[in-house]
């Protein structure tokens, strides 16, 4: 290197090095007329967009974004799944744009290439922020100040979140690597339903953005894991950190067919799309949700449900379940039938929910419909609702503040008083004798200020439009003072005496808007829209960008141009169904323009280095390999030019010193997406100072090779193989020799039959029978194989002919214990009766006992059902049992959820929660007691994992080391194409392989996660209570619980009142069962346990200290919410000594605390 390249890069890497501002000149670029292609541009909330013509010539585009008012060298690129193909014309969508003046530039691919003289950019784009308030942003969440979902609070993407796009073909296909254990292992899930249940188990909390464009039908998604509502979104317990946004792209993003649940969810947000068509509810958050957004969102109608009030489907958007810190805002609800319910009757008034800026066009209740919870509503446009807006119930608490109403019939309404029951309102003579509106539930109370009212019916009878006022003071037959709508204040901050009370159930206001030790409303008074601005504010932002792709600027909808009509508006009901989207292609790449080496520029550093360690050589495999599958390619030039140029950060097509200012721009920023061979030259992972010298070198010398170049030597076959069989072979041996392997239970999956001519009472066959008998005899019950009727194939016959015996056909299968099983099997009952267990699922329950874990049951409405753990409910799947007719069974099973479902002739799956099995080791089949038969045929189990002991076994070693070296020696030969040298190729293999032995070397229980289960039950450290310990995940060694502590993840209202809300895990302690503490000083140790029973008085605890006994304690039930922890004090002469506590009945330790 001569001394002025020297001088040279030590300019410049001292200047990097201060992060000061380093210019480059730029070579001068004309840009194309932008008028001439540009057909429409504009900024919007946190977006932007330019829709375009077709370039003469080009075959696809590039899209780059950049503030106004910075150099053209800050331009970013944009995803190519953002540029989008219409019948007439392109679009480009920029997301994740803070608030601020932007512009885009569109450069076409020309002749194969990015050609910059025929680029052209947009005009200067304003962009707005998104309103970030309300419930979800108050400072009392736990999520608060990091930012809703997979964004910032400036809008911009957060820095490690990973974005998947999902269209009507990705839907199905796209991967992404999800922490699937405690120690960071990832594993690739393929499809968005089974993604998003991955991040269930909750050992991964990256920000994830899922990306809709386009359309998204029922028929395009992987699955579903709501049998009611269709895509499920849901944390492993209450209020679990999920970090998810799922947002539309552009104007036209949307699902059609199928809903979302939300269900235990932290910090989740949903955006800028619609759903049209729904199976159930929009959107229903459902259970224990915290911190949840949902806005911008076009709602549409659902299917049409059975019931009178389903005409335009059930709910909209429905918040329940304990979900708290919900903000439900700039929505627009079209014409919908129930637009909120908000609470279902379990929930406590700590729920705080908010509605802002939601465009209610003509729908017709719940606006929302309000139970128990306190909610703030403010800012909503009510245009023309037939039925009521706000309705109170069951003691809830609503601040109804600056709303807009017109043509709302009854603006608010508390259950049985006032609107709600008045009669004869046009006769001038109040007649509160009506039924009202709520199904009789208690009322509420409603706190009204500044809101805009006209056109409703509310006040008839006194001649008035407004809503009936509470006034303390009125008498006679306007009787304000019971019958009342809302406590109208006169300023906002003013409180509801505590003396005006609902009329039925006497509840009064809990002034939770006032409450700041309690509450945040989230939304400073300055920042309220003004009334008279919200129908301008709220039309033009509801909904998805520039209000959708469905409009009604030409009045073509009926009754959304009718005020009082809640009937079906069939132009708009007709166009949903017919609805085709426009899209014709995604990418702005074309089959025959350039193909795009980049990644996501918003996917983030870490990420990024994952992928491209672990896949750049395959990936480079495919692009590069003449000949794939020929070995004869391995000693020819497997280093073709690339279709980019290295160095090339820009994306221009050529490297120059523009390159060089643009990687000193991402490094100053410290948002640097890792591209190797682009700003990656060095090859190592990161983008630093190191890659700017040698790009820079690079620039000034183009004969200089950079580590990302391929070198000129061809790396043989021979060589490759050698090196890759020593590295795995030793690195194998160390592994599999140190690391037990599991020795499996082996029995057969599936039993069709065929070899079992008989089944005798020892159970030779494999399949044993009992009877079951009432002190009869049973010689007329048979179990038997026969050739049946049903095509030829062997058939299990139980062929019962006692009047008062059962028979009972068991069937052993591999032992599951985790993961997901499926069972499938043919069933034929001859007869047509209920109250009938035919199959059963047979295992070890959580308590150690042996039995049913789940039954596939004939309810006593003779429909198939599930039901768990024996007990007497069934969850029907609605299918009838027809005699001597055949039905196809599939029960899935999830262990590490506890949960089942069923499916019946393919009907819908219905689902079952709390199944409490350990394992299940046998399937059984059975009669009834009255001369019932039953065919079985066709069982087939798959999946889950194995139950076995752990063994030592050198063999097993052995074996694996000379398997793993005749398999890694193979996949070397057809990949020695990689642009790679033999080191690098051998370095590379030896780590996929390594991960691969592992898995197959203990048969689908890796040594790893092996050796952690191992580690985490007997080499974790004692440790004595200094503070607090609550039940989670695991079961600390400390505890030294005895007697078959489980975990148990399931909600309990047990000490409800002094935790401050429902305990989510606990640890199961089976009868006699101990557990000790030892305290560390002298204090108070309290320790929260109830009797696993939802009865008290079912047993004590007892505590100890060397035998000595020196406290009791009657178990109270797991249902008392107002049980009082038992409490013990201990003096210096205890400090150190283990406290023993035995249970005389199983119980659920809930909390241990030392003060």
């Amino acid at each position: 290197m001569n001394d002025g390249l020297k001088r040279i890069l030590s300019i410049v890497l001292s200047a990097i090095m201060i992060f000061s501002s380093v210019t480059f000149v730029n070579m001068s670029i004309v840009m194309a007329d932008s008028s001439s292609y540009i057909l429409e541009e504009g900024g919007w909330l946190e977006s932007a967009y330019v829709e375009w013509t077709s370039v003469p010539n080009a075959t696809g585009f590039a899209a780059y974004v950049k503030k106004a008012n910075e150099a053209d060298s800050s331009y970013v690129k944009l995803d190519n799944e953002l540029i989008r193909k219409y019948p007439t014309y392109f679009r480009v969508d920029a997301v994740g744009l803070s608030a601020g003046q932007y512009v885009i530039k569109v450069v076409p691919y020309i002749n194969g290439a990015l050609d910059e003289s025929a680029a052209f950019v947009s005009g200067t784009l304003d962009v707005k922020a998104y309103d970030r308030s309300g419930s979800a942003f108050s400072s009392k969440s736990p999520f608060y100040g990091k930012g809703v979902g997979a964004y910032n609070n400036d809008g911009t993407l957060k820095s490690d979140a990973q974005v998947l796009y999902i269209t009507k073909d990705t839907a199905k296909t796209v991967k992404a690597d999800i922490i699937t254990n405690k120690n960071g292992t990832t594993t690739e899930v393929t499809g968005m339903q089974a993604i998003i249940d991955a991040k269930q188990k909750g050992l991964d909390t990256r920000p994830l953005d899922f990306r809709i464009i386009g359309t998204i039908d029922k028929d395009n998604m992987d699955s579903f894991s709501s049998s009611a509502e269709g895509l499920q979104v849901k944390g492993k317990n209450a209020g679990a950190e999920l970090n998810i946004t799922i947002e539309g792209i552009g104007e036209d993003a949307g699902i059609r067919g199928f809903g979302i649940l939300c269900r235990n969810v932290g910090n989740v947000e949903l955006r800028n799309f619609g759903i049209m068509l729904c199976m159930d509810d929009s959107i229903s958050i459902d259970t224990n949700n915290d911190t949840l957004w949902v806005h911008n969102m076009d709602l549409f109608y659902g299917s049409t449900g059975g019931d009178a009030d389903q005409a335009k489907g059930d709910g909209t958007v429905d918040v329940k379940g304990k979900s708290t810190r919900v903000t439900v805002s700039y929505n627009h609800f079209w014409d919908s039938g129930k637009s909120s319910l908000c609470g279902m009757g379990s929930e406590v008034t700590s729920s705080h929910i908010t509605y802002h800026h939601n465009w209610f066009d003509h729908s017709d209740s719940r606006h929302p419909r309000i139970r128990v919870q306190s909610v703030h509503i403010y800012n909503n446009y009510f245009d023309g609702n037939s039925k009521y807006g706000v309705g109170v119930t069951l003691g809830s608490s609503a601040f109804v503040e600056s709303n807009y109403f017109r043509n709302c019939k009854h603006p608010m309404m508390s259950s049985k008083q006032g609107s709600d029951i008045m009669e004869n309102d046009k006769t001038g003579v109040a007649d509160f004798s009506g039924k009202g509106t709520f199904s009789g539930e208690a009322g509420g109370v409603i706190k009204a200020y500044n809101n805009h009212i006209e056109g409703s019916d509310a006040d008839k009878f006194n001649g008035g439009v407004e809503p009936v006022y509470y006034d303390a003071t009125a008498t006679g037959n306007n009787g304000k003072a019971s019958q009342y709508d809302a406590y109208l204040v006169t300023t906002r901050t003013e409180k509801v005496p505590e003396t005006v009370k609902a009329l039925s159930g006497g509840s009064s206001y809990n002034n939770f808007d006032t409450d700041t030790a309690n509450f945040d409303l989230g939304v400073d008074e300055a920042n309220i829209t003004a009334v008279e601005d919200v129908p301008a504010v709220v039309t033009k932002y509801a909904g998805r960008v520039n209000g959708g792709d469905f409009k009604n600027d030409t009045n073509k909808y009926t009754v959304l141009n009718d005020d009082k009509s809640y009937a079906v508006d069939t132009v708009l009901k007709s166009a949903l169904i017919s609805y085709t989207p426009s899209l014709v292609s995604v990418g702005g790449i074309d089959a025959g323009g350039e193909v795009d080496t980049t990644v996501s520029t918003e996917t983030t550093t870490e990420v990024t280095t994952e992928k491209v360690s672990e896949t750049t050589t395959e990936k480079v495999t495919e692009t590069t390999t003449i000949n794939e599958n020929s070995s004869e390619t391995t000693t020819e030039n497997v280093n073709p030019e690339p279709d980019f140029v290295y160095g090339d950060v820009d994306g221009s097509g050529k490297r120059n010193i523009s390159d060089v200012n643009i990687l000193i721009e991402q490094i100053r920023k410290g948002a640097v997406n890792v591209i190797k061979g682009i700003n990656d030259v060095n090859s190592d992972g990161v983008v630093d100072t190191a890659d700017v010298a040698t790009l820079l070198q690079k620039v000034l010398n183009d004969s200089f090779k950079m580590p990302c170049e391929p070198t000129s030597s061809e790396p043989t076959t021979e060589a490759t193989t050698e090196a890759t069989t020593i590295a795995t072979t030793e690195l194998t041996t160390e592994l599999t020799t140190v690391e037990p392997t599991t020795e499996l239970v082996s029995f057969d999956d599936k039993y069709d039959f065929e070899n079992n001519p008989e089944i005798t009472k020892d159970g030779t066959s494999g399949i044993t029978y009992t009877v079951s008998t009432k002190g009869q005899t049973s010689d007329n019950l048979t179990a038997e194989t026969i050739i049946a009727d049903f095509g030829g194939s062997k058939t299990l016959l139980l062929n019962d002919k006692s009047a008062t015996d059962a028979v009972k056909a068991v069937v052993p299968v591999t032992i599951k214990n985790k993961g997901i099983t499926t069972y499938t099997l043919n069933i034929t009952p001859t007869e047509a009766k209920g109250n009938w267990t035919v199959f059963m699922l047979d295992g070890i329950k959580a308590d150690g006992t042996d039995g049913e874990v789940l039954g596939l049951r004939i309810d006593k409405s003779k429909n198939y059902g599930l039901r768990v753990n024996g007990g007497s409910a069934v969850t029907s799947s609605n299918v009838a049992v027809v005699s001597n007719t055949t039905v196809n069974v599939v029960i899935i099973v999830d262990f590490d959820n506890d949960t089942a479902t069923l499916s019946v002739n393919d009907s819908t799956p219905v689902t079952v929660t709390d199944v409490d099995a350990k394992s299940i080791k046998s399937m059984s089949f059975q009669t009834a007691t009255d001369a019932r038969s039953l065919y079985v045929d066709n069982i087939t189990t798959a999946g889950g994992s194995y139950y076995g002991e752990i063994v030592e076994s050198t063999e097993t070693t052995e074996e694996t080391t000379g398997q793993t070296t005749e398999t890694t020696t193979e996949k070397i030969t057809e990949k020695t194409t990689a642009e790679a040298t033999t080191e690098e190729t051998t370095e590379q293999t030896t780590e996929t392989t390594t991960e691969k032995i592992t898995e197959k070397t203990t048969a689908e229980a890796t040594t790893e996660e092996t050796t952690e289960q191992t580690t985490e039950v007997t080499t974790e450290p004692v440790t004595s209570l200094s503070s607090s310990w609550t039940a989670g995940d695991t079961v600390p060694s400390w505890l030294g619980v005895s007697g078959s502590a489980e975990n148990n993840s399931k909600s309990y209202v047990a000490f409800e009142n002094v935790n401050g809300s429902a305990f989510e895990q606990t640890v199961k302690i089976a009868t006699n069962g101990t557990f000790t503490i030892t305290p560390e000083k002298a204090g108070t140790v309290k320790v929260y346990i109830a009797a696993d029973n939802n009865n008290a008085n079912k047993g004590n605890v007892t505590a100890t200290v060397n035998n000595a006994t020196i406290g009791t304690y009657s178990l109270p039930s797991r249902k008392d919410s107002a049980a009082t922890a038992f409490e013990l004090t201990v003096d210096d002469t205890n400090v150190g000594k283990a406290i023993t506590f035995t249970t005389s009945y199983k119980a659920l330790l809930f909390k241990a605390e030392f003060n």
